[in-house]
Order: C-alpha cells, then sequence, then structure tokens
C-alpha cells in the first residue's frame, strides 16, 4: 500500500469505479463530491458540499486531507482549467493532478478544433465542414447535399448527448435549428455536420504521462442508445463490455501508427502537450479506423467494464504522475468484462426522481461476482434514492462475453427501484465474435 491520500473528481458511476480499483493501494481514498451511494463501498469517504469547479475550495481540501494525486473523472473541471490552477499556485504544485490542462483538453471541448486537427495531421476521420450560429444556411446547404444518415454534433461539451444522427433531409434540418437554438446550451453555438460512418465501433483509452509515453487500456463497446437494437435518442451510454474481440493485434497496431501516435504527435507539436487519459472513439469500416471523437477522460460507462480487468490501475496513475509509463507493464486479467446500466424512465428527457433503490448488501462487500457501482443517487433519510438520468451499473466478469452477460440479466433485480429501464441486448451484437478465454 502507498502510503498516500488521493482524491478522485466526480460523482458517477466513473468515478465509484475508480475509487474502487485503486482503494487497495492506497492509505485513503476521497471521492468529491462523489455520491451517497460510494460510501457502501467500505473505506471509499466522499465530500459532498464541494463542487468540481471550485478550485479554490478543492485546493483547501487537499491541503486539509493530506492529498497528494487528483485524478479528474468529468470533461468540464479538465476544460476550465483545474490542471492550470494547481500548477500556477506554489502550494499547490506538489499535488500531481492527472488530466490535461485547458489548452489540451480543447480535444474534447471544441469538436471544430478536434476535427481541424485530424485533417491537420492525417488522422483518419468522417468528412465534415462546421458552422457558426450565423450560417444556419450555410450548414442547411451542405447538410441536403449529403447523403443519409447526416451526422450532426454540437462543437462544445454536452454531457455525451450531443451528437444526433438524422435520418433524413428534414430530420437534419430540424436538429441544425435545434442545436443552434440552444438544445444544448452555449456547446451548439457551433456544430460539426458530419459524414455517418457506418461500421463497428470501438472505444481505445490510452494513459499518457508527459515524455509522451502512452499505454492503452483494454478496449470497450459503449451502447449510447437508450433503446434496444441502438434505437432511441443518444444518451451518456447505457452498457458496455471489454474488451472487444474484433479489436485484433493487426487493428490495434494501426490505431497506434494511424490515429495514438500522430494525435500525441501533434499535440506537442502544437505546445500543448497530452497528458492524462485520452479516449478515442473509433468507427471500423472496412477493416479501417476511423476517429469519431476525443474526450479527455476515461468514458462512462466504459470506465465501469474496462477497470475491473486492470490489476494495477494504481501503478497507472503514478507512472503518469512521474512521466514514467515506459517502465509500467499493466496487468490485465484474463476473461471479459460487462456493465449494464439501470437508468431512470424518460432517461436521457424528464425523469422523475426520489425513487427508492434497493439492493442487495452482498454485492458491495468483495469479493462478490457482481459490483454496483452507483451514479444519479441520493439520500432521503436513511434510504437511498433516484437523483438522476443514469442511477447505476451493474457489473461482472466472466470468460466470455455471454457469460458475463448473461449473470448480470440472470440478477438484474440485484438492485433497482420504480420505473427503471436498462438495455436487454449489452454485448449481444458482437458475441458471434467472442472466444473463450482459458
Amino acid at each position: 500500500m502507498r502510503e498516500k491520500n488521493v482524491l478522485i473528481l466526480g460523482s458517477g458511476g466513473r468515478e465509484h469505479a475508480m475509487a474502487a480499483a485503486i482503494l487497495p493501494s492506497y492509505r485513503r481514498v476521497f471521492v468529491l463530491p462523489g455520491n451517497p451511494g460510494m460510501t457502501l463501498t467500505k473505506s471509499i469517504s466522499i465530500i459532498p458540499e464541494v463542487g468540481v469547479g471550485d478550485f479554490k475550495t478543492i485546493g483547501e481540501v487537499c491541503r486539509k486531507k493530506e492529498i497528494t494525486m487528483i485524478v479528474v473523472g468529468p470533461e468540464a473541471p479538465l476544460a476550465d482549467g483545474i490542471v492550470d490552477y494547481f500548477k500556477s499556485d506554489e502550494n499547490l504544485t506538489h499535488i500531481e493532478v492527472i488530466g490535461p490542462t485547458s489548452y489540451a483538453a480543447i480535444l474534447e471541448a471544441s469538436k471544430k478544433f478536434s476535427k481541424d486537427f485530424m485533417f491537420t495531421y492525417g488522422i483518419p476521420t468522417a468528412n465534415f465542414k462546421t458552422f457558426n450560429k450565423d450560417e444556419f444556411d450555410l450548414a442547411l446547404n451542405y447538410a441536403q447535399g449529403m447523403g443519409v444518415p447526416i451526422v450532426i454534433k454540437a462543437s462544445g461539451l454536452a454531457l455525451g448527448k450531443g451528437v444526433v444522427i438524422c435520418d433524413s433531409h428534414k430530420d437534419a434540418e430540424y436538429q441544425i435549428a435545434s442545436i443552434f437554438g440552444g438544445a444544448f446550451g452555449d456547446a451548439g453555438n457551433e456544430i460539426v455536420v458530419e459524414e455517418f460512418l457506418d461500421g463497428r465501433e470501438l472505444s481505445v483509452f490510452a494513459a499518457v504521462d508527459g515524455k509522451g509515453n502512452y499505454l492503452l487500456l483494454p478496449t470497450a463497446k459503449d451502447y449510447k442508445r437508450i433503446g434496444d437494437g441502438d434505437t432511441g435518442p443518444n444518451t451518456g451510454g447505457m452498457g458496455a463490455i471489454a474488451p472487444v474481440p474484433y479489436a485484433t493485434d493487426d487493428l490495434m497496431q494501426t490505431i497506434r501508427k494511424k490515429i495514438v501516435e500522430p494525435t500525441i504527435k501533434g499535440m506537442k507539436d502544437l505546445c500543448m502537450p497530452y497528458t492524462g487519459f485520452l479516449y478515442i472513439g473509433l468507427m471500423i469500416k472496412n477493416g479501417e479506423p476511423y476517429v469519431l471523437e476525443y474526450n479527455c477522460r476515461l468514458g462512462d460507462p466504459e470506465t465501469q467494464a474496462v477497470l475491473p480487468l486492470i490489476g494495477n490501475f494504481a501503478e497507472v496513475l503514478e507512472g503518469v504522475a512521474s512521466d514514467a509509463l515506459d517502465a509500467v507493464t499493466l496487468e490485465v486479467h484474463s476473461g471479459y468484462s460487462a456493465a449494464v446500466v439501470l437508468a431512470s424512465k424518460g432517461y436521457p428527457g424528464a425523469i422523475a426522481k426520489g425513487r427508492r433503490i434497493t439492493f442487495q448488501e452482498e454485492a458491495l462487500s468483495s469479493p462478490s461476482s457482481i459490483s454496483i457501482f452507483f451514479a444519479g443517487v441520493a439520500k432521503n433519510g436513511s434510504d437511498l434514492v433516484t437523483s438522476g438520468g443514469r442511477v447505476l451499473a451493474l457489473q461482472t466478469t466472466a470468460k466470455t462475453i455471454d457469460g458475463a452477460t448473461s449473470i448480470l440479466y440472470e440478477n438484474i433485480d440485484i438492485a433497482g427501484f420504480e420505473d427503471s429501464v436498462c438495455r436487454k441486448d449489452i454485448g449481444q451484437d458482437v458475441l458471434a465474435m467472442a472466444e473463450t478465454v482459458m
């Protein structure tokens, strides 16, 4: 055990999974602001009264709690400059913040920047054009000249929901008007109109240190649509599997050479060196990878599926913090992991809150075959109640994807609440590609 205290910023299932992954490795693990469900995992402490954007108070908390490392979960504090803040205060520079500077976080904060970056550095991506609010007619004309489906993206941060796939030109016109009209707030002041790529999605995660060394974590596949068969609107993610069977060694080598390494080098060339976790959302079309998007942090719910496969996540964090990832060998458990999200009815739209959550206590004890990672929850007296769209995720590992998902769906009532919804087909599309891992 390392004799140091670590703070994780965020309040969702991703942050719960991060905390659980490093609990055995550190003296104390805090989550700010966290959520009440996290405290049911023994030894996790939450600091609920402080927001992730209150950098001054976070600094005070770090001094009081003797915290020497911060791991940032969500994108907003990174884009707002939490890394820069801690680097600029002489009383805080001893605290390592795992994540990119605000300059480097623009890879996620501006889809216009990221698309232009990919074009400049020859990183494969879909054909596109960007438009601002004063260019509605130009955006519409460009969309009408494309075949359908058409992808419309809010350029700014939209909590993972700013991407719309339009099946008709009429729908594209409506969505362009809606986004420019404020559907995603200021994130929609600029849009990207993009060619639709048909293929297999793949999530790739790289840990990157200040010298440009990187490690690829296990691959994942996220299920973003609310409904089975990828129907309905996009969400923050309704489940994930890891690793992905079609991420072959040859494909991953191509991804390294054509995407990961040019991205890291390109950011360095722009004097915006990237450190922390880099998510690359890919579409594999005819065997070739194309970048759909960058995120400047780990994904949610992919993290809930990926981290249980890693035996030395704390060592990865230390490697990033000390610019020594080249000395770290990733320890990956055999088998497959799956996570299924339970959401409130109506998500990603209007939802009811305050539904009492029931769960089996043994799922919160280690070792357990199924883990519960809490997200949109609050306390009402002694009860845990729903307070958001995605409420919790169930996760397990097995020798096969089918084995993992079968365990989850056979035990889906290990936790629940009134009017809960979940996808019933997580992993089903890739079952034929999965091989038994001994």
